[in-house]
């Protein structure tokens, strides 16, 4: 729970949300802005949990629907974007943090938001929740795997890494 994870924000626009008694949010981690989020967090249904071990990671994703990176470009990469995006979850991400800005197309395989604008994640959050109730939240989600199988798997990325290092070596 760092200042440049924007998790406050994230924690804001869940509590603007008209739909936030029909969804939950889950934190997890320890950090110096813990204190700030909890009482951010009181009277709503955010849920605050210890740091979890790497191995249940997977688990956790998979029994949940979105992801977000509420990072600002402080964040570097965010591989946990990737991760998620491999579990099936809808990948909410900042313009300016790096994996989200480069791997999610807006609508189509994900959402992304301005890491200060609460409002423009709150309505980001409604939009899922509207998609979830019709089913249409499956194409976002099948999207984003897809996106990580056929572009970011870690196979693709080697074959990219070899041209890049041909390319290099014969200049």
């Amino acid at each position: 729970m760092l200042d440049w994870k924007r998790v406050d924000i994230l924690v804001r626009a869940f509590n603007n949300s008209s739909q936030k008694l029909s969804m939950k949010l889950h934190l997890y981690g320890h950090g110096p802005e813990q204190n700030k989020l909890e009482k951010l967090s009181l009277g709503h249904p955010v849920f605050l949990h210890d740091p979890i071990p790497i191995d249940q990671v997977r688990k956790v994703m998979q029994s949940n629907d979105v992801y977000v990176l509420s990072s600002d470009g402080g964040e570097g990469w965010g591989a946990a974007l990737n991760e998620a995006m491999n579990e099936g979850m809808i990948p909410v991400g900042t313009f300016e943090a790096g994996s989200s800005a480069t791997m999610i197309e807006h609508g189509k395989n994900g959402f992304l938001y301005h890491s200060e604008n609460v409002k423009e994640l709150e309505c980001i959050l409604e939009q899922i929740w509207n998609l979830k109730k019709t089913g249409k939240d499956q194409e976002i989600r099948k999207n984003a795997l897809q996106t990580i199988r056929e572009i970011w798997s870690p196979e693709n990325a080697a074959v990219k890494l070899l041209e890049d290092c041909r390319a290099w070596i014969k200049e």
